[in-house]
């Protein structure tokens, strides 16, 4: 076979007719114009509004923690689907286009707070979250500071249970020279990374465990977040860096913020504590200034915390 699931000859079933139909669409969903998506987006949303699935449920109930009123919050999860049926429409471009044409798509700010985190020699810690379109907010890093700058950067996924979006998925993301570090058991290939003086990406908005994160503040309600970054920078210095790709029009905004200060007081659990809640407090800040940009259809308070009153 040849194409982008060369390699996976062995896989049947389901798995294999997924795969086919995704190097399908990859194939020729690239050819639209690009124009054209905006149109089709408004139209996609307009229609999968309507549509009965468990997450819709999931995203209207985790929008009321940031509008009441439950007409807004349906007009909001009509704008998310519009944002998030275009990123899907992107994501062929971003397999097919060379580097100079996915930099006609967007614009940078803050590149010199990157220059002068690798300067150091630590790596850096880039914090982010799945808003805007992060896929391209990746891969325009390794464009930027890989390619343009000889540097190295990783990025932290959880791979697809489907063994041929796993391949593809892996492609697209390394395709300008980025490393892929499966979330499970990363933290050795994070420190490794960093020792490196790598870039390593982090997508600090989703839920886990309870024995895997600490319980701060998000979009007022106690949310478990993992607390493996706020370990990461205190023990290896490395500073983190906010990053974010947002949509504007028919343009993305990618903004590189200036390092964040680190709480250190002393105290290990606290400063854990502490360094999470900024970290999420920043991905708030992002979510409320663009919030028909990010994944609401995400479980993001399914650990409870019962000692604390929600």
């Amino acid at each position: 076979m040849s194409g982008f699931l060369k390699g996976y000859r062995e896989v049947r079933g389901i798995h294999r007719l997924l795969g086919t139909m995704t190097e399908g669409y990859l194939r020729y969903a690239s050819k639209m114009p690009w124009g054209l998506m905006r149109g089709l987006s408004k139209w996609g949303g307009l229609i999968l509004s309507g549509v009965p699935w468990s997450r819709r449920r999931v995203a209207l109930e985790n929008m009321k923690t940031l509008v009441e009123d439950p007409e807004e919050a349906k007009r909001l999860y009509r704008k998310t689907l519009e944002h998030f049926f275009r990123v899907a429409l992107e994501i062929p471009f971003l397999y097919t286009m060379d580097s100079s044409s996915i930099k006609g798509l967007y614009g940078i700010r803050g590149k010199e707070h990157v220059w002068e985190a690798y300067e150091k020699g630590r790596g850096i810690l880039l914090l982010t979250a799945h808003l805007g379109n992060w896929e391209l907010l990746n891969i325009a890093f390794a464009i930027e500071f890989l390619l343009g700058g000889g540097y190295k950067a990783s990025i932290v996924v959880r791979a697809p249970d489907n063994p041929v979006i796993d391949l593809l998925s892996f492609r697209l993301r390394s395709r300008f020279g980025t490393r892929v570090i499966d979330k499970k058991n990363a933290m050795r290939g994070i420190l490794k990374a960093l020792r490196e003086n790598q870039a390593v990406g982090i997508l600090l908005d989703q839920n886990v465990d309870w024995y895997q994160g600490v319980f701060v503040r998000f979009l007022g309600r106690w949310t478990c977040t993992n607390k493996g970054m706020a370990q990461l920078a205190l023990k290896t210095s490395a500073p983190v860096i906010p990053a974010f790709g947002v949509r504007k029009e028919n343009f993305y905004e990618l903004n590189f913020y200036p390092p964040l200060r680190l709480i250190q007081s002393g105290d290990p659990t606290k400063d854990v504590e502490e360094n999470t809640q900024l970290f999420t407090s920043v991905i708030e800040e992002q979510i409320r200034r663009y919030p028909d940009q990010w994944l609401w259809f995400h479980r993001r308070w399914k650990t409870r915390q019962y000692s604390r009153l929600w």
